[in-house]
């Protein structure tokens, strides 16, 4: 939709609708639209197309939401520390999106206690060696479907390809992983050489599906 026309659509009044889907073809959601979506408090199901960076902090308001999925066309979207307020959410499909933000220094705090225990599935994440991203993970212990593509991968330390250890997800099912073939911050070899892995599956998964990207 032309800008012109986003000051014509408000939602605020709607204020007992539970399913809500606004499609790129049809509308991009800027900051007002979605502060105005954050209104919404008795929203179960979620779909927009965005170029933000992140939740703003109202989206705290959205806890009754089971379904969030965010078609984002702007950088890697920054999931943490809004993510926690949805304590309902049951599925979250964020396209490109990651626990942190790579593009600060800045230290995210997380309250020891901060869990998604309904969360079911997570999709699309984009991963790289972390150490905070296993102890993320843990907070998500009950996720059957975990799609994520992985760089910057390797390991000059230990001479190995990094892997998010993934065994303690014992109701994990579903694992789709993408990598790179090669990572272009250091001189790695590519995915596709035969090289050393470490990989923690839990023994419960039945559908593991690993794509390489040249």
């Amino acid at each position: 939709m032309d800008d012109q026309l986003y000051d014509v659509y408000h939602l605020r009044d709607l204020r007992l609708l539970r399913v809500l889907q606004l499609f790129l073809s049809f509308i991009m959601v800027k900051d007002s639209l979605l502060n105005e979506i954050c209104m919404l408090n008795h929203l179960r199901y979620l779909f927009f197309g965005t170029e933000v960076k992140s939740l703003p902090s109202s989206f705290s308001n959205l806890g009754n939401l089971e379904i969030l999925h965010v078609n984002n066309k702007g950088s890697t979207f920054v999931l943490l520390p809004r993510i926690w307020d949805l304590v309902k959410l049951r599925e979250l499909s964020v396209t490109a999106c990651s626990f942190f933000d790579k593009d600060t220094d800045e230290p995210i705090l997380i309250a020891e206690d901060s869990k998604l225990e309904n969360l079911r599935a997570l999709e699309q994440l984009v991963l790289s060696d972390s150490k905070d991203t296993e102890d993320i993970f843990k907070r998500f212990s009950n996720l059957q479907v975990l799609k994520f593509s992985l760089k910057e991968s390797w390991d000059c330390s230990t001479q190995k390809y990094w892997f998010p250890k993934v065994d303690f997800l014992s109701e994990l099912e579903f694992l789709n992983v993408g990598f790179e073939s090669s990572n272009s911050n250091d001189s790695g070899p590519s995915v596709a050489t035969n090289c050393s892995w470490d990989f923690h599956f839990p023994s419960n998964l039945k559908n593991l599906c690993c794509v390489i990207f040249l």
